[in-house]
């Protein structure tokens, strides 16, 4: 729902401002790949657009997603 996507989005947003200054962001990344899901996908979307952050993906088929709609993700992280 809206007001679903709207409230991660502000969380996921605090949480980026909180960490800023205090350390380098250098991708997004979210607990137990909840990004597959396609309302937290949207969010994680959104925000790695805003902020020009890459985004781990869990999944060949999430990468493919994610460089669609423009945004980096490696192939693999180590």
């Amino acid at each position: 729902s809206r007001l679903f996507k709207e409230s991660l989005f502000e969380e996921f947003e605090a949480q980026i401002s909180s960490l800023r200054g205090l350390v380098s962001v250098s991708h997004l990344d979210v607990h137990h790949h909840l990004h597959v899901h396609e309302e937290v996908f949207d969010v994680v979307v959104r925000l790695a657009k805003q902020h020009g952050f890459p985004v781990r993906s869990p999944s060949q088929a999430v990468r493919v997603r994610l460089r669609e709609e423009g945004i980096p993700t490696p192939d693999h992280f180590e």
